[in-house]
């Protein structure tokens, strides 16, 4: 069997063959809608609009999307970085508003806050806000929708008298509760155990028995990553989106993965997989974005680590 690590040169055909999903079951429900004037007239079309309906457009829409990131080495006890180079964060899939639906975005976006520092260092809590409005649908857990703080409240999983989407302004209003439990630093929200004991807190406080685990992947050279690991991680992300809970991922440095922002929070929404399971895309929102990114392109290649958190009601 040719090593994971191998098969890297073989991602676009690797992404075609994952056809093997696991995802949360309600991907309508993060979604955030722009403003009440940008509905249509009959709001029930938007109400019944899902992920699906989303256009997906290529980075080279969003020429304001790079980043300099520097390469790694092949020497294995050479961890320096070299002269960073200017290259585009690959996008793939930038989210397009359905033509029913002007204003949607894919999750919240940290530029929402309204203080310059907080929409710096805010994808921390940002993410957090969308993990706890997510979980604050479920009508099976006592007390869930205590979890959702925006103003006006979060529309009924099951209302039929009026639209399920999320308005921006009373997302930004969740968000700005949330930071109160997942601050930053002047490193921003950097260790796991920042983002677990404060969403953990805010549920406390709440009256919501919620529980949190992580999966810390250390900083090493990824040669030094074995397979063995690699599906440890991946069992981890998706025995978390098969209980329809999203997992948070912290992402140090992406290494050859250019898809997602270095020193940056995002929130796994799916898990794509070839029917072998070896090799995994994982779908998050990102910055109010559908953004896709191969996990093994991450795990074998970035040797700043990073890691999951995942929840249990």
């Amino acid at each position: 069997m040719v090593p994971r690590r191998k098969r890297l040169q073989e991602l676009s055909q690797s992404r075609a063959d994952a056809q093997y999903i696991v995802s949360l079951q309600h991907p309508e429900w993060l979604l955030v809608r722009d403003k009440e004037s940008s509905w249509t007239d009959d709001w029930k079309e938007d109400r019944d609009l899902t992920a699906d309906d989303l256009t997906p457009a290529t980075f080279t829409d969003r020429p304001d999307l790079l980043v300099k990131a520097p390469e790694i080495t092949d020497d294995p006890h050479d961890l320096r970085q070299k002269p960073p180079a200017a290259t585009p964060r690959g996008l793939e899939e930038v989210v397009m508003p359905h033509a029913n639906a002007q204003g949607i975005w894919y999750g919240p976006n940290q530029e929402w806050y309204r203080d310059h520092w907080q929409q710096l260092s805010g994808c921390g809590p940002v993410s957090a806000s969308l993990v706890t409005a997510y979980l604050a649908r479920f009508t099976d857990l006592k007390g869930a929708s205590e979890l959702y703080t925006g103003t006006p409240d979060l529309p009924s999983a099951s209302s039929d008298d009026a639209p399920q989407f999320i308005t921006l302004p009373s997302f930004v209003s969740h968000m700005e509760t949330l930071w109160d439990y997942v601050t930053p630093t002047k490193m921003g929200t950097w260790k796991l155990q920042m983002y677990e004991e404060g969403i953990e807190r805010f549920a406390r406080e709440h009256g919501v028995p919620l529980e949190a685990e992580t999966m810390w992947i250390p900083p090493a050279h990824p040669q030094r990553r074995s397979e063995r690991f690699f599906d440890e991680v991946r069992d981890f992300v998706v025995e978390g989106l098969s209980r329809d809970i999203p997992v948070a991922f912290l992402n140090y440095f992406g290494g050859q993965m250019r898809d997602i922002s270095n020193w940056h929070w995002v929130t796994v929404t799916s898990a794509r997989m070839t029917e072998d399971e070896e090799m995994v895309w994982l779908t998050v929102s990102d910055q109010g974005m559908h953004v896709e990114f191969s996990l093994n392109q991450w795990f074998y290649t970035s040797y700043g680590g990073g890691g999951f958190v995942s929840f249990y009601l």
